[in-house]
């Protein structure tokens, strides 16, 4: 649609294809590397652009589940996103409740049971390079969604002649924001 900035074009010609989809998003990843540029992001708006650009309502949400915010993943969940918790830990009073390990496996079983024939990681982490090279390996083709260029590990940035990658920063703000 021209309002964001593609890192390549490799699938040009796919990109208007309806391809069996599913989405998993990092939601510290992409929750922390939106503030940190500045982008107060909507998950409603989050959602609908992710549903229109990719024709999918398998958007899979990764999250440690945090007692307190249950009136925040009830929201996500009337907006259409399919929660995944993961229990938060507590070290020197910190919450951590990282997600990597479970998108990953989420992914590999879905890869390995035909479900898609696309995968969306939103998420800038190079934790996922393997999984990338994973799913390329099976002939599935992937789009990562990233805050912005530069907090994009190298190592995912690296892959970039294979997949498709969105910085969220050059996405209309209109389009995300409250």
């Amino acid at each position: 649609d021209g309002t964001e900035r593609i890192a390549n074009s490799r699938w040009q010609d796919r990109d208007t294809l309806i391809m069996k989809t599913y989405i998993y998003i990092d939601s510290a990843n992409i929750g922390f590397g939106c503030k940190n540029i500045g982008l107060d992001l909507n998950y409603e708006k989050f959602f609908l652009f992710l549903k229109s650009k990719f024709k999918t309502n398998n958007i899979k949400y990764f999250a440690g589940y945090i007692e307190n915010r249950k009136n925040v993943y009830d929201k996500l969940s009337e907006y259409g996103f399919l929660l995944q918790f993961k229990e938060v830990t507590s070290h020197k009073g910190i919450l951590k409740g990282n997600v990597d390990a479970e998108i990953v496996l989420d992914v590999v079983l879905d890869i390995l049971e035909n479900k898609c024939e696309r995968i969306v990681l939103c998420s800038g982490d190079g934790d996922f390079a393997c999984l990338i090279k994973f799913a390329l390996e099976r002939n599935v083709e992937v789009w990562v969604i990233a805050p912005q260029a530069s907090k994009c590990s190298y190592l995912i940035r690296k892959c970039a002649n294979k997949i498709k990658v969105i910085f969220l920063d050059n996405v209309s703000k209109s389009r995300l924001e409250t």
